[in-house]
């Protein structure tokens, strides 16, 4: 596997542990979620925009019920359709819109609140 030229540096590629390519066609998006380790994001080709919340208003984002029991999980919100009298705190949340292109990657932290991750070229690859 060819790693862009910037995860190439130093020892950083022998400690890379697992590899995984997830892909999507123009539109798809995932839910608010958590995932329970680090990831290096990098989009190989298209476009893709991330809304990023910071772990310490994951109160704010109504983790599901099955999230208490996992490492990680995902939030019961609808982000494409929010009920503020269901879910009033979540108006509350701070959040970054992060869009990345052809050739950018993204550190995740374990825990870090992400989604919506909107794909604009039907050839983008994470």
């Amino acid at each position: 596997m060819q790693l862009f030229c910037h995860l190439r540096c130093g020892s950083f590629s022998e400690a890379i542990q697992e590899v995984h390519l997830f892909l999507s066609a123009r539109g798809g998006q995932t839910k608010l979620h958590q995932d329970p380790y680090s990831n290096i994001h990098c989009v190989f080709n298209g476009t893709k925009d991330w809304l990023l919340v910071h772990p310490d208003q994951t109160d704010l984002v109504y983790m599901s019920d099955d999230s208490k029991f996992e490492w990680g999980g995902y939030s019961d919100i609808n982000i494409d359709s929010i009920d503020l009298e269901v879910f009033p705190k979540i108006k509350d949340v701070h959040y970054s819109k992060v869009t990345m292109n052809k050739g950018d990657c993204i550190f995740m932290p374990g825990g870090e609140t992400h989604g919506k991750c909107l794909l604009f070229h039907v050839r983008a690859i994470t």
